[in-house]
């Protein structure tokens, strides 16, 4: 374990997991309670879409795949507004109209196929300062968010009707989450790729959801499991040499099991 900590390329890895962590177990408290499943992997594929222009123009891919995964957002906020049945319905159409962008682009371009296969599945060994720069500034962007609006997504989270009751703006609380979500997807999208990408999304939350008794615990548990799943993915998939993003969702989905035969034990 002391030489592969002494590689600098690993270090990155490294803190570019704990970091990806922290920004996924803080997202997906709220994706598991507000049953957005879908979204998350809605917004990563609409994310091909900027990450194909991004290739194609011969920029960093990041800008164009979080204005693609934003414009998503707030498509998806605006056009179902509450209503879940429309909800899905608007991502799988978007979904698709911007994989059907990304196809277009690609098409015009060439060499890109490593680069492309990297962002479907993620490779966690190829981050560089740039992408550690970009988690940065979206967890700063994230926790402000998330301390700025504490109360108002506190009621969101609980029950909608009641915290319009109270006066709270659900609507801009839903488009500012689906915003912050997307940022957060993208962010993972180097760890384990577009298509792997869901399970950052969910098994935290729903870990957390299981064992949680209050609601700060929510968040420690998830960030915690979120992390943990990350660093361990890397260290096997470094040992046993085999994809990492690959990796990270079998330690998550192996987690997820457990505890549904904990919870049925119950």
């Amino acid at each position: 374990m002391i030489d592969v900590l002494s590689y600098s390329f690993f270090q990155k890895a490294l803190l570019a997991g704990v970091l990806t962590g922290l920004l996924c177990g803080l997202m997906s408290v709220f994706v598991v309670a507000k049953h957005m499943a879908f979204i998350g992997q809605g917004i990563a594929h609409a994310a091909f879409g900027g990450i194909a222009l991004g290739l194609l123009l011969n920029i960093d891919p990041n800008l164009p795949a979080a204005l693609f995964a934003i414009a998503m957002a707030l498509g998806v906020s605006y056009l179902s507004g509450k209503n879940i049945k429309r909800r899905d319905l608007t991502i799988g159409v978007l979904l698709a109209l911007s994989m059907a962008l990304g196809v277009v682009f690609l098409s015009f371009s060439s060499g890109y196929q490593g680069s492309v296969m990297s962002y479907l599945f993620g490779n966690i060994l190829a981050v560089n300062h740039l992408d550690i720069i970009w988690l940065i500034v979206i967890i700063i962007l994230t926790i402000t968010f998330l301390v700025a609006f504490s109360k108002e997504l506190k009621f969101f989270a609980v029950n909608e009707q009641i915290a319009e009751v109270y006066g709270i703006p659900s609507a801009l609380i839903q488009t500012l989450l689906l915003i912050s979500i997307s940022l957060a997807v993208i962010s993972a999208l180097r760890i384990v790729g577009i298509i792997l990408v869901t399970s950052l999304f969910l098994v935290p939350g729903a870990v957390s959801l299981a064992f949680a008794r209050s609601y700060k615990a929510l968040f420690a548990i998830s960030v915690v499991v979120s992390i943990l799943s990350i660093l361990v993915g890397l260290f096997l998939s470094y040992w046993l040499n085999i994809p990492s993003g690959a990796t990270i969702v079998l330690v998550l989905s192996t987690i997820f099991i457990a505890t549904q035969i904990v919870e049925k034990s119950r």
